[in-house]
């Protein structure tokens, strides 16, 4: 019969305490802003507005982006300005920005861009957030049909999740990070359908539009009793909440095995 002497002892809090602790719903503005190119892939952490208005201005993409997230009551934000100076044209470079990203183990969760469905380098954002599996908020402002025909055109995965609106008044950004930073306030197992989203008044689509757009597979801003996410299907059909789950079971469970081992 075994003793206490030769039972197991295994002591996971100062392991535990020497782990680095990921976090989840981190978010990252992903912009363009072609008047700060000395400011090209340079990832930095914001904790105010006021911090990204130091460095980008208040006009810029990137701010209006970043201020949309902050508005849903979000304590930090990561910015990046992909703009760079090419031979004296401020030049958009995606592919080095994006491999940085993963090359440097920077810490993100959910990508907004200032970018449009339509826009040459969206697809490349797509297939960034299906590769690392991250949620991509990418909007649309335009009527029904061209949002439609906009987001037809890329190559659909789990991972993006794809808002419509038609106030044209309104930028890309801020509608992106508006929406991503009401869904990094959600635990993973909650859906983002009909949570409301400060900031963003209700698109004026007709409801029969509405039906439409989430038909396929698009979401968009309704009025019930306040601005809500009308849908939380991601760009090919699964609910977003489904690929947040899994990124954050596998964070867990990462997590458990780090303790384990140590």
């Amino acid at each position: 019969m075994p003793t206490a002497e030769s039972a197991i002892q295994i002591n996971l809090q100062d392991a535990t305490a020497a782990a680095p602790s990921e976090t989840y719903g981190e978010v990252i503005v992903i912009g363009e802003d072609p008047n700060k190119l000395d400011l090209f892939n340079q990832v930095k952490t914001y904790y105010s507005q006021s911090e990204v208005e130091e460095d980008f201005g208040a006009d810029s993409p990137i701010s209006k982006a970043t201020a949309k997230v902050f508005a849903q009551g979000v304590q930090r934000v990561k910015a990046v300005n992909v703009m760079k100076d090419e031979a004296g044209t401020p030049t958009a470079d995606y592919d080095t920005v994006l491999a940085n990203l993963e090359d440097k183990k920077i810490d993100y969760d959910i990508m907004v861009v200032t970018i449009e469905a339509d826009d040459t380098n969206a697809q490349k954002v797509v297939d960034h957030a299906g590769a690392y599996h991250k949620v991509l908020v990418l909007p649309f402002v335009g009527d029904k049909d061209s949002a439609k025909t906009a987001f037809s055109a890329l190559t659909a995965n789990e991972y993006v999740f794809a808002v419509a609106h038609d106030d044209v008044s309104l930028e890309a950004g801020e509608l992106s990070g508006a929406v991503a930073g009401a869904i990094s306030k959600l635990q993973p197992w909650i859906p983002c359908e009909w949570y409301n989203v400060q900031g963003i008044n209700p698109a004026g689509y007709k409801a029969s539009e509405v039906d439409e757009l989430e038909q396929a597979n698009l979401n968009t801003i309704i009025e019930i009793g306040k601005a809500v996410i009308s849908s939380a299907k991601s760009l090919d059909g699964l609910w977003i909440d489904i690929p947040r789950t899994k990124m954050y079971l596998a964070t867990e469970i990462k997590n458990a095995l780090i303790n384990f081992k140590a």
